[in-house]
């Protein structure tokens, strides 16, 4: 599934940058990908780090999937799971943006992004369990062929995001 995951993540950065990027730009491609944003709005990097501190000291950098780094400040940190049935992986995505959130505040805009093909946890329950994620993306797959579609439909909302951190008038809230 790492694989298929790492595929995902892939063709997520190429949406993004389809939608996002700045076309005068390269886009390097894999688990180093990084883009400049449109008008100067920022960067996107595929497995952005972010450093959080556990209660004894000990230090955490947890590669997101994809980290936005808006201009101004902000922050959007994306998980992204595809036909996940482990439980724990989602608790430990949650572990992670709860010590992320206590870092960085509302500096930081946790997003997850769930892609669920007929088996795995439900996206309701995958939901439950990711209650210190700002947002919860989650989309039901009925054919194979749907996922290309529905990335694109992830990268869209994600460009909405990207939108609202930019504008200093909109506040973000714990969903």
């Amino acid at each position: 599934m790492e694989r298929t995951e790492e595929k995902l993540g892939n063709t997520l950065m190429s949406e993004l940058y389809r939608r996002l990027g700045e076309p005068t730009m390269s886009r390097d491609s894999g688990s180093s990908g990084r883009f400049n944003l449109k008008n100067g709005r920022g960067i996107c990097e595929a497995e952005g780090g972010l450093e959080y501190t556990l209660p004894d000291g000990t230090q955490i950098n947890h590669r997101w999937d994809v980290l936005i780094h808006v201009t101004g400040g902000k922050k959007m940190a994306v998980e992204l799971k595809f036909l996940s049935s482990v439980t724990d992986q989602f608790k430990a995505r949650a572990y992670d943006a709860a010590h992320t959130k206590k870092k960085y505040g509302d500096s930081v805009y946790c997003v997850l992004g769930y892609l669920r093909f007929q088996t795995g946890l439900s996206i309701k329950a995958a939901k439950s369990y990711c209650y210190s994620f700002d947002e919860f993306i989650g989309v039901e797959l009925n054919r194979p062929e749907d996922v290309i579609a529905s990335l694109g439909k992830l990268a869209d909302a994600l460009e909405g995001i990207v939108d609202k951190l930019g504008s200093p008038r909109v506040t973000t809230t714990s969903a």
